[in-house]
C-alpha cells in the first residue's frame, strides 16, 4: 500500500488537519521532477541583462519549485510540531489534575477512616483510561508523521542530490 493511502486510513480523524500533508508535498515534488527534466532537455540562450528581469515581475513566484518545496516542508514541520506541543501540554495538565484529584481523595479517605467511594474511584479510572488512549493516539500521530517526513525527504534528496533527510533522523 502506498504511504499516502496508509496515512489517510491510519490517522486520527479529529486531528487530520495537523498531520503532514503528504499528498501536497508529493505533488510539489512531482512538479519539481517534471520541471527539472524539462530544464535539462531545454537549452535557453542567455542574453545580456535577462538574468534578473523575471524575478521582479514574478514576485512570490520567483521562488523555484525546489525553494517552494522546502518552504512548504518547513511549514508542515511547524504545523505538526505545534500540534504535538499543544497536545503534550494538554496531556500534562490532565495528568496533573488526575493526580491531584487522586491525592486529595486519598487524603480524605485517611481522615474518614477508610471509607471507600467507588464512584469517585471509577471516575479517576475512566480519566486515566482516556489519558492513556489519547497518549496512544499522540504516539501514533508522531509515528505516522515521522514516516511521512522521512519518505518525502528521501524522495526530495533523490531528486535534488541533497541531504535534507538527515534533518528528520
Amino acid at each position: 500500500m502506498k504511504f499516502g493511502k496508509h496515512l489517510d486510513q491510519a490517522l486520527y480523524e479529529p486531528w487530520r488537519q495537523y498531520y503532514v500533508n503528504y499528498k501536497h508535498l508529493k505533488n510539489l515534488l512531482e512538479r519539481y521532477f517534471k520541471e527539472e527534466k524539462e530544464e535539462m532537455e531545454e537549452v535557453v540562450p542567455m542574453t545580456y541583462g535577462s538574468f534578473d528581469s523575471t524575478a521582479d515581475e514574478k514576485g512570490e513566484d520567483s521562488f523555484t519549485l525546489r525553494e517552494k518545496f522546502i518552504i512548504e516542508l518547513d511549514k508542515e514541520v511547524v504545523k505538526v510540531n505545534s500540534h504535538y506541543k499543544a497536545m503534550e501540554e494538554k496531556l500534562n495538565k490532565t495528568f496533573k489534575a488526575i493526580t491531584a484529584q487522586a491525592e486529595a481523595h486519598h487524603t480524605e479517605e485517611a481522615h474518614e477512616h477508610g471509607r471507600h467511594d467507588h464512584i469517585y474511584q471509577s471516575g479517576i479510572s475512566i480519566a486515566c483510561v482516556n489519558l492513556y488512549r489519547t497518549l496512544n493516539m499522540l504516539n501514533n500521530f508522531v509515528y505516522l508523521n515521522k514516516i511521512g517526513f522521512d519518505k518525502i525527504a528521501k524522495k526530495f534528496d533523490k531528486a535534488s542530490g541533497g541531504h535534507y533527510r538527515k534533518n528528520f533522523e
